[in-house]
């Protein structure tokens, strides 16, 4: 009798070789309720050694071409009519139309070859923290469930941790990956004022860093739809790669990383910067977390998994 043996397959965000590029994907100006004009923010963030930005206004789309060596991604933060949940359509060539479904703002998005990311899904808009009666900014988990083609969650928002103690929001992302809806978490800063000097009051805590071959518009927006980046609060994740079926990452500064998989559970914990999984090939998905004493985090984005007897 012939033993059967499990063929694994994965699907790697990380296939593309290059070099890395930090960027902010969440970004406010003066264009709505940010504290600087659109020009004024890119230099900024470009004086910090940022290679590509969104500025991302309610409700208003900003496309400039920068004054400085930052690469600008057009993008809006749709947040009308209120309450809603907030998305951020980043990579987006006209307005969308605000009075129509969660849904259909995810398609008209996708449609113009944008990618719709899913903003600040925990944050706590309430009479508990200070805010008499604003609307409620986030997304709860029955909503994220039904809905479809959406292609990213922050997990991280830097404004939401300092005044709206929920900043996190990996346990949305978990269960939506364990649902079985695939998308790319992301750290960002959705910052409104900027000013030198002034962290840890709302900017440069929150990023992505991408990996492509060239540091120009296109390559950056392809990389980032097809998950080849990771999210950061701080922590330099040097390289990740997969060989065969084992999940290698490297990093700068981390203490401790686990490979964490469905459901939020950790898979494998290592301590020290640098560790390794093998894959299975009977787990959901495979993501890695990188943590120091700092407080301060990385995350890869999912590895995904399929199995097949032979």
């Amino acid at each position: 009798m012939t033993s059967r043996q499990l063929l694994v397959e994965i699907q790697n965000p990380y296939e593309t070789t290059g070099e890395w590029y930090k960027g902010n994907v969440h970004t406010h100006s003066l264009n709505s309720d940010g504290s600087a004009s659109p020009q004024e923010v890119c230099v900024l963030y470009a004086q910090e050694g940022y290679d590509f930005l969104a500025i991302t206004d309610h409700d208003v789309l900003t496309d400039i071409l920068p004054e400085v060596d930052i690469i600008h991604l057009p993008g809006e933060e749709l947040s009308t009519p209120s309450p809603c949940g907030h998305m951020v359509a980043l990579n987006i060539q006209v307005p969308v139309d605000l009075n129509i479904s969660d849904q259909d703002r995810i398609k008209a998005v996708n449609a113009q070859g944008g990618i719709p990311i899913l903003a600040h899904p925990n944050i706590h808009t309430t009479a508990d923290y200070g805010d008499p009666s604003p609307p409620d900014h986030g997304w709860s988990d029955e909503t994220i469930a039904i809905l479809q083609e959406f292609q990213g969650i922050e997990i991280y928002n830097l404004i939401t941790d300092l005044y709206y103690p929920s900043g996190y929001s990996l346990d949305k992302w978990d269960a939506a990956l364990s649902r079985g809806q695939r998308c790319w978490g992301f750290a960002v800063d959705d910052a409104h004022v900027l000013e030198h000097g002034d962290y840890p009051k709302g900017w440069l805590g929150g990023w992505i860093v991408v990996r492509t071959t060239q540091r120009a518009r296109g390559q950056l927006v392809s990389a980032i739809r097809s998950g080849s980046f990771y999210s950061s609060t701080g922590i330099e994740i040097r390289e990740i790669q997969l060989v065969n079926d084992t999940v290698t990452v490297e990093t700068a500064d981390a203490d401790e990383i686990r490979f964490i998989g469905q459901n939020g559970i950790i898979l494998k914990r290592i301590a020290g910067g640098a560790g390794t999984y093998r894959i299975r090939g009977n787990e959901l998905y495979v993501r890695v977390e990188c943590v120091n004493s700092l407080g301060k985090y990385a995350w890869s984005q999912p590895f995904y998994p399929s199995g097949t007897m032979v």
